[in-house]
């Protein structure tokens, strides 16, 4: 997977091709762009009306600007963080999820996990903007547990509100 940013998209936007469930690859993980500069560019292309995105820059951390994602639209936005240090490439990424999600949504997440299935990733939700930085509750993938399999555990723990 070689996008930086995946968007599984909750509120639709149709005239821009946006629908529910629809999985949005953006950015490549190789290129010189911050994570937050690939953020704001999708934003200004997509949501040039959204007024939000004009006061943010790419000094703003990514979970900043992605937490407007899920907070306005309940977009699901994985950060790929993947790295190749010492020739060895770790598959990691970070996933921030709006309150509430469809039902296609979830299909589309877990097709998504079968793509990703080797990364260990990060599950942050219960978001929250607190002068200018997000809280949220968080858990993690282990070296064994596939994502799929955390996020089995996130739904059966966390009792998330799906939408039809």
């Amino acid at each position: 997977m070689n996008s930086k940013i995946v968007f599984i998209c909750g509120n639709e936007k149709l005239d821009k091709g946006i629908t529910d469930g629809k999985t949005i690859y953006v950015g490549d993980i190789n290129d010189d762009y911050f994570h937050s500069t690939t953020l704001l560019n999708f934003a200004k292309e997509n949501y040039p009306e959204v007024n939000i995105f004009a006061n943010l820059n790419r000094n703003h951390m990514p979970t900043t600007i992605a937490y407007f994602y899920t907070s306005l639209f309940d977009h699901i936005v994985f950060l790929n963080i993947s790295s190749n240090r010492k020739n060895e490439i770790q598959k990691r990424g970070s996933f921030l999820m709006p309150n509430n999600i469809t039902e296609k949504q979830k299909e589309s997440l877990y097709q998504f996990l079968d793509e990703i299935r080797d990364y260990e990733i990060g599950i942050h939700y219960n978001l929250e903007l607190n002068d200018g930085t997000i809280d949220d509750v968080s858990i993690s993938s282990t070296r064994n547990e596939t994502p799929r399999e955390l996020f089995d555990k996130f739904f059966d723990r966390e009792k998330v509100k799906i939408k039809k």
